[in-house]
């Protein structure tokens, strides 16, 4: 009980906090139905709209993407040295409710987007979010990023239990609808000749991702630019951090993210 009135405590500052943001540009925010409907029109993104549950993390969210600019040092060292419209292909994998995607789509409008999100609530969010921004290009999965293709249920043992702490695990239940699916076959399924971005927040499961070089082998190298949480303390970054410099990236923390670039990637001959 006590946790809750804890998270509800800190969901109304986080709800005030992006109140304060829109209205601060002279924007929008609706009420409805238990949700906030914001409409901004943004110096740098230009004009967006994003559909914010109330009492959840969503708010928390926003303000990471949007105010705090978590994305932005990624940004600023893709777009030194490249053009926005050479960004073409990329992977979000941890969409939540699509507030990474709207921003990598209105930063890069001639990418193509593959969102992952595993949890059902925040799926149908994320799909909501797409359509309210009539975002062109952009593919959203109700799947978990995962080594294999196995049968996975949703578990918040390892997070706060609120929306944005929803995790994947192997389930032993094979009437499961949720399955993983592997950077290898989203490459392969979509035909994508490289990953100009990947960007994971997979809440815990990048520890089973990048803990075999075999599998690395299989998509690293097609990866330009690289932007992702750990969650799992020093092992884990110091772990992936050594495999970051076996396969050429070049790397360095911010905030809560690892954000690195690929110096062996070539990118490929136009077909």
């Amino acid at each position: 009980m006590i946790r809750y009135f804890r998270h509800r405590a800190r969901d109304i500052v986080e709800t005030r906090r992006v109140l304060r943001y829109v209205y601060s540009g002279h924007n929008i925010a609706q009420k409805k139905a238990g949700k906030i409907i914001v409409s901004v029109n943004d110096e740098q993104l230009g004009f967006f709209r994003a559909i914010l549950r109330r009492q959840s993390s969503d708010c928390a969210v926003f303000r990471q993407v949007y105010i705090q600019r978590e994305q932005g040092r990624l940004v600023d060292a893709i777009i030194r040295d490249n053009k926005k419209d050479d960004i073409r292909y990329i992977i979000d994998a941890g969409a939540y409710t699509g507030y990474t995607c709207i921003y990598f789509k209105r930063m890069f409008p001639r990418a193509r987007i593959i969102a992952i999100e595993p949890e059902p609530g925040n799926y149908a969010l994320l799909l909501d979010n797409i359509a309210l921004n009539v975002l062109g290009d952009v593919i959203a999965l109700n799947r978990g990023l995962w080594v294999s293709d196995d049968h996975l249920e949703i578990t918040r043992a390892l997070g706060d239990d609120r929306d944005w702490s929803a995790a994947v695990q192997v389930s032993h239940r094979q009437s499961s609808a949720l399955r993983g699916i592997t950077m290898a076959k989203i490459i392969d399924t979509y035909q994508l000749p490289f990953i100009d971005i990947l960007k994971v927040d997979i809440e815990g499961a990048e520890r089973l991702i990048f803990d075999d070089r075999k599998h690395l082998a299989t998509f690293l190298p097609q990866v330009r630019y690289l932007a992702m949480e750990i969650h799992e303390g020093n092992h884990s970054r110091e772990k992936i951090s050594a495999f970051l410099k076996d396969f050429d990236f070049e790397y360095f923390f911010y905030q809560e993210l690892i954000i690195a670039r690929n110096t062996a990637f070539r990118r490929p001959p136009a077909p």
